[in-house]
């Protein structure tokens, strides 16, 4: 990519006189013989590194210029590979307006070879996309650009949709991308909820599509001077009864104002109570069905432990035969089950 680092690394047998040598496309960029630089690099942005192990040329803050062939030479014998210098991709095209034509275009700057020159090398391909699909249309290449176009007549159903365009080699893959924008016309009044019969207190909501956000006005048709410019209707006691209100959605694009008006007929009714008690109300009334509960369940309890104490005083009275006075004293004689059965 434009303003980053490429490195070549150059493994070779440098022969009885030890001398290789860097070209980039024809011009030579360093050589050595004989362990002396014959031919120094003289430029700033190459940086070159010989040892036994070979030769490694560092090109740094890459321009498009730099984009081309690069090889080494020793001992007739030659290494090639190639430098493609890739900038940002940009994505332009002007005001959308529904109906109106549209040109997108795409371009990246580059530098080096665009086809396969060399056998196992990748190029860039520049390639644009509508709406996630690809666009089948040519690549103008010229100076240090490369480029695409597409012309389609804008549609509001464009509007929030992705253009993008991308450029791809077989090792980067770089896209520039944008939510398109499309201005339209009112269109597709509606309301909720649905027009028959509302309740006092309830809104009416009139929406309508459009690029800018269309603005919202009710008016009364009995009483044209009754204006509301709010999307929701309010419905008050005072419109017990029929109803008939407009509601007109406005837009304006390039200076022209856009309109459109859909009329509302509804029944207004009081509440039902029955069905709509208040929130305390509702409440309350839970709160005191859980207390009878609660009581109700104490009280049985309570009444099932009596009638364990009535029980079991009522066997110890049972058991009892007679009280015999005994000097001014009372004594309980208790009949044994042995007895009985004599």
């Amino acid at each position: 990519m434009l303003g980053e680092t490429a490195i070549f690394h150059c493994e070779i047998d440098f022969g009885p006189q030890k001398a290789m040598s860097w070209y980039f496309d024809t011009d030579i960029i360093y050589s050595i013989m004989h362990g002396n630089e014959d031919y120094p690099n003289e430029n700033d942005n190459y940086l070159v590194k010989t040892d036994a192990n070979g030769s490694t040329l560092t090109v740094k803050h890459l321009r498009y210029d730099d984009g081309g062939k690069y090889s080494c030479h020793a001992a007739e014998k030659e290494g090639i590979g190639s430098l493609v210098v890739l900038g940002t991709p940009s994505l332009n095209y002007s005001t959308l307006v529904e109906n109106e034509n549209a040109s997108f275009s795409c371009e990246v700057g580059f530098g080096g070879p665009v086809k396969d020159s060399i056998s196992g090398e990748h190029y860039p391909e520049l390639l644009m996309f509508f709406d996630e699909k690809l666009l089948e249309i040519p690549t103008t290449e010229s100076y240090q650009v490369l480029s695409k176009t597409f012309n389609t007549k804008a549609e509001a159903n464009f509007d929030g949709k992705i253009i993008s365009c991308e450029i791809r080699t077989s090792k980067i893959n770089v896209t520039a991308a944008s939510i398109m924008n499309v201005l339209y016309s009112v269109r597709n009044i509606s309301f909720s909820p649905q027009l028959g019969t509302i309740e006092i207190g309830s809104n009416l909501n009139c929406t309508a599509k459009g690029n800018p956000q269309p603005s919202i006005e009710w008016i009364n048709e009995n009483q044209p001077d009754l204006k509301i410019t709010d999307q929701r209707l309010i419905v008050t006691e005072a419109m017990m009864g029929m109803n008939v209100w407009k509601c007109t959605a406005k837009n304006s694009i390039g200076g022209v104002l856009h309109q459109d008006s859909v009329f509302a007929s509804f029944q207004v009714e009081a509440p039902d109570n029955k069905s709509n008690k208040p929130l305390f109300v509702t409440i309350g009334i839970g709160i005191l069905v859980c207390l009878c509960c609660f009581g109700i369940v104490i009280f049985l309890r309570h009444k099932k432990r009596r009638r364990q104490i009535d029980e079991k005083y009522d066997f110890q009275k049972s058991e009892v035969v007679e009280l015999i006075p005994l000097e001014n004293k009372q004594v309980e004689v208790w009949k044994e089950e042995e007895d009985r059965s004599k």
